[in-house]
């Protein structure tokens, strides 16, 4: 069956593919009660956020993951996030195994198991962007931004962190987002570091891009809107805000494509051409297999590769792994394993990105398909 085929799978999957050789804990540090109302640094539900930590061989280099899990916008879908992990830490474990880019095999993860390794959990439901140190009207608070804040504070004053010389900023989804979001802001503090940044599955979405209905009915795509910039009170990129008066919003972490031009920090961008979440959730498109369905598919599939040559163009020699894969971030769970564009994985790709070793060619990857081709997409 072909790719396409099994699409329908693609955008369902999202529990673990392998499991990752030699992980190691990361050790919970939870906020006290007394920094979370000094710092805001907060979960939806008002207990203290925090973050995981393991120390590395390599005292100065740092890879700094954020955690994903969507966001919510209304009373009832934050409500029901307050219950899990995802909008309260009152369920934390004292410790998790790491995932991907923070294992630490030499083989799993060979160009950063040795680094200082940080998991900032996502319990804000604000896509890692809010600023509210006080609860809104549905006594939540919003406060992703300051919990970042908050963790690069806490680690300053107890891990060294201000002397790091080596830094990636990661995350997946949401965390992606984040990631995007964070990356200038990040380099603004740690000035002796060389900072530089991998998003993964964060590029939401295409500029211009029409929702199922919309498309359906060859309508205009609605303009952005400012309603989740406004709930979050939304941490924003400066330079964005300043070249865009009175718009700041379209700076916020719904508009990353609109963001992109003005982040001056490294960035290596992980993005599947077909993102499911996008496609079958943002989007509205349905999960039948029609010839509508199809169609916007492939109109959505080349709407993005439109959108990424961005990054192919990028003066400032940004990377890029784009298969052309139907699926989120399920895909890129393993770095160094599974899918590859030109037998390379996105691991290898990335490594030699941040290092910049010479003699390495493929560190912009970009499959060019009309419909989704890439002959192993790891679903499952």
């Amino acid at each position: 069956m072909s790719n396409f085929g099994l699409f329908l799978l693609a955008c369902c999957v999202t529990g673990t593919l392998a499991i990752v050789p030699e992980a190691a804990d990361l050790q919970l540090r939870l906020f006290s009660k007394e920094q979370s109302v000094l710092h805001g640094a907060r979960c939806l539900d008002g207990t203290p956020s925090g973050y995981y930590y393991k120390a590395g061989s390599n005292k100065t280099a740092w890879v700094i993951f954020l955690e994903g899990g969507g966001y919510c916008a209304d009373l009832d879908s934050c409500t029901d996030r307050t219950r899990t992990n995802l909008g309260s830490s009152k369920g934390w474990k004292p410790t998790m195994t790491a995932p991907g880019l923070l294992t630490i095999s030499s083989t799993g993860n060979k160009d950063f198991y040795s680094w200082n390794h940080i998991y900032i959990p996502y319990c804000c439901g604000d896509l890692h962007s809010g600023q509210r140190s006080k609860p809104n009207d549905w006594k939540m608070y919003f406060s992703g931004h300051l919990t970042i804040k908050a963790v690069l504070s806490d680690l300053m004053n107890t891990s060294n962190l201000e002397q790091a010389k080596q830094v990636l900023l990661t995350g997946e989804s949401a965390g992606g987002i984040g990631a995007f979001e964070h990356a200038d802001y990040l380099a603004s503090l740690l000035t002796k570091a060389t900072v530089k940044s991998a998003p993964i599955g964060g590029w939401f979405t295409p500029i211009g891009a029409m929702n199922y209905n919309e498309w359906l009915k060859k309508e205009p795509a609605l303009p952005r809107s400012n309603s989740i910039y406004l709930l979050y009170d939304s941490f924003t990129q400066q330079a964005c805000t300043k070249a865009n008066p009175g718009k700041a919003y379209m700076c916020g972490p719904a508009n990353i494509p609109f963001l992109y031009p003005y982040i001056k920090t490294p960035l290596y961008v992980i993005e599947n051409q077909y993102d499911s979440w996008q496609l079958f959730t943002e989007q509205g498109c349905p999960s039948e297999k029609t010839s509508d369905v199809v169609h916007y598919v492939e109109y959505y599939g080349k709407l993005m590769r439109d959108s990424l040559d961005e990054v192919l163009n990028s003066t400032k020699n940004d990377g890029l792994f784009a298969p052309s894969c139907i699926a989120h971030v399920e895909n890129f769970l393993v770095p160094y394993e599974g899918i590859t564009i030109n037998n390379i994985t996105y691991g290898e790709s990335l490594g030699d990105w941040y290092y910049k070793r010479e003699g390495t060619t493929y560190t912009q990857l970009m499959k060019n398909c009309t419909l989704p081709c890439n002959a192993k997409c790891d679903l499952g």
